[in-house]
């Protein structure tokens, strides 16, 4: 099946400009623009083809349908009269309907045909109508839902996402176009970076439309994806640092590998070199989006966010951050929890983070959750930094953290005797910082000089009956345990004595 029939495929009612194109000047009756204007006309022949023709008073609901009907009429249009109304037209429709023109317009021809091109400059040639076609398209960019709800191109937000990106190089040296793109930089570089995500798990139907037309050039959707990252940089004068352009040739050498979260690792790395006017304003806009939205993305995000950690100015992001990092834990994903913890070993790292007492309560009552998890590296994360959030705490802080403290005991206690010879490292390490933060002397001993035999006992023994219940209540999660040491170890604990 050739390309052209696969967009008939998967538009439905597209049809090419030699099968039964409408008549653009029927339909735009009486402007005819196949010929020069009459003599003696009066007007801007694109205003009054707005004002008054009916077909043009039914918009939006028209605008697909006039969209397709110019793109495909255009290439037989030679009359300069004509073509200088119809950009009028073009203008004057994308500064009413941004939303309508621009999905019509990435629906007629995703790959980005030179009519297209043509048909986008002419929208774009006033600064009313860029800025709304600009933020439309980086509306577009960061729709990656599956959902489609007709065979329709302009139903399909991924494909639409993917040409986006790919008429971005084309319009980009455009002033008008450059100067709006600076003022949305860092929306603009964060919704093609993210594209990545989406990228690795394309269907077969929307590869094949950029695939079929691209093969010659190899330009596969993130490719396509990478280019448009490169031209952004280049076009706000990131070349000239050599920092952004060379980021965005790792990623598209990782991409080439099937690691392209290595190449946004790299990204990252290098935007850390640029000033910080514009490196900090990206890292709020990241903060921004993950505070907004839960995404298929989410993973790009967090390692581009973690990555930035090092270098950005947390003095008014520090609150935010740590919270993001709290909600983000309980991710079903294991990369993502992973990013997540050594986020936070990297803010505890810090010298300017004294504020986090405010949140260590918090994110010590999500840490335990993980200490259970499947991954023995989460596990050992979870384990070190909940170590780490006692040190944070100061003040009122304390008291409250003391009641997360001797939540923590049990499951400290049993992951002493964790499979990972690691996790059971953090775990002494933990245990024994937690009976020093509740100044609990027989305990620290125990800890100190490995006598674990005697915690559980000591445990029971020394708290009142209520806690020593609540402890009980806490080992009977650990008879469902997938580690054999860990239940034993929660059957004996089970059988000792109590108070």
């Amino acid at each position: 099946m050739c390309s052209q029939q696969r967009l008939i495929s998967l538009q439905g009612r597209w049809e090419p400009a030699a099968a039964k194109a409408p008549d653009l000047g029927a339909l735009l009756q009486p402007w005819h623009w196949h010929h020069p204007w009459p003599a003696g006309s009066s007007g801007d022949g694109s205003r009054a083809l707005l004002q008054c023709h009916p077909i043009l008073t039914r918009v939006p609901l028209q605008v697909r349908k006039i969209v397709k009907v110019i793109y495909s009429s255009l290439p037989s249009i030679t009359a300069q009269p004509a073509l200088e109304s119809l950009g009028r037209a073009l203008l004057m429709l994308a500064s009413k309907y941004p939303r309508e023109m621009v999905s019509s317009l990435l629906g007629c021809s995703p790959t980005c045909t030179s009519v297209t091109i043509t048909m986008w400059r002419e929208m774009l040639s006033e600064s009313p109508a860029v800025e709304k076609v600009l933020q439309e398209l980086l509306r577009v960019l960061t729709n990656h839902s599956l959902r489609h709800t007709s065979p329709s191109i302009e139903d399909w937000p991924r494909v639409l996402a993917l040409a986006a990106a790919r008429i971005l190089p084309e319009i980009i040296q455009l002033p008008l176009v450059l100067k709006e793109a600076e003022a949305i930089f860092p929306q603009l570089f964060l919704a093609l970076l993210l594209q990545v995500s989406f990228t690795m798990e394309l269907t077969l139907q929307e590869v094949e439309i950029f695939w079929e037309v691209h093969q010659q050039h190899h330009l596969t959707p993130i490719r396509a994806a990478v280019q448009s990252l490169k031209v952004l940089l280049c076009g706000v004068g990131l070349q000239k640092q050599d920092g952004g352009h060379r980021g965005a040739g790792w990623l598209g050498r990782a991409s080439q590998h099937c690691d392209p979260l290595h190449g946004v690792q790299v990204v990252a790395r290098v935007m850390r070199e640029l000033p910080g006017a514009l490196r900090d304003p990206i890292f709020h806009q990241l903060v921004e989006l993950l505070s907004t939205k839960f995404c298929s993305w989410e993973m790009v995000a967090m390692v581009f966010l973690v990555e930035m950690l090092e270098c950005v100015d947390l003095s008014e992001e520090l609150h935010c951050v740590v919270s993001l990092f709290s909600t983000y834990l309980q991710s079903q994903s294991v990369g993502t929890q992973q990013l997540v913890l050594r986020g936070i070993l990297q803010l505890s790292k810090r010298q300017d983070t004294g504020k986090l007492s405010l949140v260590a309560l918090e994110l010590a009552s999500n840490l335990p959750a993980l200490f259970e998890d499947e991954s023995g590296t989460v596990r050992q994360l979870s384990i070190h930094l909940f170590l780490d959030t006692l040190s944070f705490v100061e003040g009122r802080e304390k008291r409250k953290m003391r009641k997360e403290v001797y939540r923590s005991l049990v499951p400290l206690y049993l992951h002493l005797h964790d499979e990972e010879e690691s996790v059971a490292k953090a775990s002494q390490k933990a245990f024994l910082g937690a009976a020093r933060f509740l100044h609990w002397r027989r305990l620290e001993h125990l800890a100190e000089v490995a006598q674990f035999w005697q915690i559980g006992e000591c445990m029971l023994v020394e708290r009142r009956k209520s806690a020593a219940q609540d402890y009980l209540g806490q080992s009977l999660l650990y008879l469902q345990s997938p580690q054999e040491p860990l239940r034993r170890e929660a059957v004996r604990f089970l059988g000792e004595p109590q108070n």
